[in-house]
């Protein structure tokens, strides 16, 4: 009788789909919530603006500043501001 087998392998599936989405979409919320509270955080940069290097928080960046980030790597501040 394979009917009782097909009837637990179709739960069995379903099951592991929901359980599936589940951790996606908790995934994501997680995910959501740390990009909403890293981004109004303001983070100290070493910025070489004006010939000299200075420490300012991340929301005083301006274009064409260049910061560092960790040892010999220099980004510049993207052209827009938010």
């Amino acid at each position: 009788m394979p009917v009782p087998t097909v009837r637990y392998t179709l739960a069995f599936t379903l099951f592991m789909l929901i359980m599936f989405e589940y951790t996606i979409v908790w995934q994501r919320l997680k995910n959501f919530d740390r990009v909403l509270y890293d981004g109004y955080r303001s983070i100290p940069y070493q910025c070489y603006r004006e010939s000299k290097w200075i420490t300012i928080q991340s929301d005083e960046l301006l274009p064409g500043d260049v910061i560092s980030i960790g040892r010999c790597r220099f980004f510049v501040a993207e052209s827009t501001l938010h």
